[in-house]
Order: C-alpha cells, then sequence, then structure tokens
C-alpha cells in the first residue's frame, strides 16, 4: 500500500500549480500550493511538510537561499527542485547536493509521483 505524504508545491503559476496539485490529489497526496518562495517558506515554518515540490526560475543565489530557508524550517524535508531545461545544466551541479532530486520541464507528472514515494520509503 502507498503512503500519502502531505506535499507542499511552489509554483508562482497558478495554472501549473493547481495541475500539479490535481495530479498529486488524484495519487491520494495532501497538497498545499504557494504561489511564491516567501509563502512556501511561510508554510514550511508553520506546518509540518512531509515532501516539497519547488518550481524555481529563479536565480542560483535565490534558489539555494529558499532552499536553505527550508532547511531552517524542516531540515529533513526532500526537496524536489523542477527546473526548466535550458537552466537545469547550470544548476545541477550544486542543487543535486542540496535537494532530494532534481525533475525538468515539462514535468513527467508519473516521475514525480514516483520522486515523492520513494522520498520516504
Amino acid at each position: 500500500m502507498s503512503q500519502h505524504h502531505r506535499v507542499l508545491i511552489i509554483e508562482k503559476e497558478r495554472e501549473i500549480a493547481d495541475k500539479v496539485r490535481d495530479s498529486l490529489e488524484n495519487a491520494g497526496h495532501h497538497v498545499e500550493i504557494a504561489l511564491s518562495p516567501e509563502v512556501g517558506l511561510s508554510i514550511i515554518g508553520q506546518r509540518h511538510m512531509d515532501v516539497a515540490v519547488f518550481d524555481s526560475e529563479l536565480t542560483l543565489p535565490d534558489t539555494i537561499d529558499t532552499i536553505e530557508g527550508m532547511r531552517e524550517g524542516q531540515p529533513e524535508l526532500p526537496i524536489i527542485v523542477i527546473l526548466p531545461k535550458e537552466k537545469r545544466a547550470k544548476k545541477h551541479k550544486i542543487l543535486k547536493r542540496i535537494t532530494y532530486a532534481i525533475l525538468e520541464k515539462p514535468l513527467d507528472y508519473s516521475t514525480l509521483l514516483k520522486k515523492i514515494q520513494k522520498a520516504w520509503s
């Protein structure tokens, strides 16, 4: 039996966040959406989350700052970062050391579901 997790989606575009949420909720997960990194950090500071899915189109320093902020709130939180393909190569080397997983856009929902399940198995 698969486990259901509390997942935080940090995504600035509401339509994309809703699609990811629908996919994860259909798999039985409990999902919260933050439309900015600042709101995401606030949620992590207030409530326990099992996994964070962070769609980062920020600069590398801002992405790292956001991830460090998440770690301050929940040190063991698995963080899955979604990057545009063209930005992945530049950020991948650094981010793979501080995140649980890095996925590319366009997002493959089945891969995301597998990563979430595997994060706590």
